[in-house]
């Protein structure tokens, strides 16, 4: 073999080397190329899933906002129902005072006039006989006389009469609150 056929067989032999290292290169670029689309398929995946966990985390607000405004309006509707019928049972208990108080009243007048009607009357009266009555008297009778009690001296004054009946409507309105009171403690639980 000559020198030219050397150089030609070596040159060739170059030659083929740069082509297999080619082709290793070339399959290095396949490689390198589908493992960036197996990247570029898995960042979109991964984009996809954190796009729905965006929405899902945006949805699970707008839920929770709706959710609390909606206690938010139940809670001030309660508070307005409890108003309404605190107001309520104000109104009830006034009522019940003022038909207490316009009873009691009622009552006092009667009393006023039965006590007008039972008072003795103003004229004097004459007896029959202008002699004074002749008792005879025992020296054994040193006692005091005793003078029989009329049925009007057992009667109670009128002052007692009013303040009797003022303690009872006092009474009356107490006892009418404490109810009252007790309901609304009750209606609070």
């Amino acid at each position: 073999m000559t020198k030219a056929q050397e150089a030609t067989s070596a040159a060739q032999k170059t030659a083929d080397e740069k082509a297999d290292a080619l082709k290793a290169a070339d399959a290095k670029l396949a490689q390198a190329k589908q493992e960036l689309a197996s990247a570029e398929s898995n960042l979109s995946a991964k984009q996809a899933a954190l796009t729905t966990a965006n929405e899902t985390l945006a949805a699970a607000k707008q839920e929770k906002t709706a959710d609390a405004q909606k206690a938010l309006e139940a809670d001030k509707e309660a508070s307005a129902a409890d108003k309404a019928a605190q107001s309520k049972l104000a109104s009830v208990n006034k009522e019940a005072a003022d038909l207490a108080l316009t009873e009691a009243k009622k009552h006092l007048a009667i009393l006023e006039a039965l006590e007008e009607a039972n008072e003795p009357s103003e004229t004097p009266t004459t007896p029959s006989d202008n002699k004074p009555s002749e008792t005879p008297t025992t020296p054994s009778d040193n006692k005091p006389s005793e003078t029989p009690t009329t049925p009007s001296d057992n009667k109670p004054s009128e002052s007692q009469n009013k303040s009797a009946f003022l303690a009872g409507i006092v009474a009356l309105l107490a006892s009418a609150s404490l109810f009252a009171f007790g309901r609304r403690k009750k209606n609070e639980k």
